[in-house]
């Protein structure tokens, strides 16, 4: 069995530790890890410094603020919490619909719950929080540590449209987001939150 916490490893982590484990079992040399986790955390900390004026942070931050401007702050919804089971043949069809259509499990549920968040609140513009890998650098893919970044998802619906083009639709924002994950989810409320806005979780009514 292998412990880890969340705060120290994440799931993407444990394939190469995993990897590292059986080596060492056996007594094998191991090759100098040129890059540890303390080295990203400097990195990341220089990068986002809010005196640096570098693009790849001027950029994410930009990106973020005009995506989440036109997000209503204030609005807070109550919602039901129970939930169904999906039966085998269902499955299927959604395996197959993924194919037909090319998008991937995440963003046919992401757009799912986006339309059925829609028809519960009649609200069109919608926030869904999710995590990232945080792996944008290919030196960071092989390093054990806690890399997960928060993401808010901001998506309008235009609920005129079929399912197939709003998943579409969905789909091409999403990818968007996701190539200026990087940016720290404090980095994101800080970049764009009014201060005098007061909110309980800010850009995240749904996850």
């Amino acid at each position: 069995m292998l412990n880890c916490h969340h705060i120290a490893c994440d799931a993407y982590s444990l394939p190469q530790l995993l990897l590292d484990l059986k080596p060492n079992y056996e007594n094998q040399n191991l090759p100098q890890i040129e890059l540890q986790y303390i080295d990203y955390t400097i990195y990341e900390q220089q990068l986002f410094n809010s005196k640096t004026n570098n693009s790849f942070a001027k950029d994410a931050r930009s990106f973020w603020k005009q995506l989440l401007d036109r997000y209503d702050l204030n609005r807070q919804l109550l919602l039901p919490y129970d939930y169904l089971e999906v039966e085998q043949d269902l499955v299927q069809k959604i395996s197959d619909y993924l194919t037909e259509m090319k998008v991937t499990k995440f963003q046919l549920f992401l757009t799912s719950y986006c339309v059925f968040l829609y028809k519960l609140t009649q609200g069109t513009d919608l926030c869904v929080g999710g995590v990232n890998a945080n792996r944008y650098e290919s030196v960071l893919e092989n390093l054990a540590g806690m890399f997960v970044n928060t993401i808010p998802n901001f998506h309008e619906l235009k609920p005129t449209e079929t399912f197939n083009s709003i998943m579409k639709q969905v789909q091409k924002a999403y990818l968007e987001i996701k190539s200026y994950s990087y940016l720290p989810y404090q980095e994101i409320i800080t970049s764009c939150r009014n201060p005098e806005q007061q909110q309980h979780s800010p850009f995240l009514p749904f996850i």
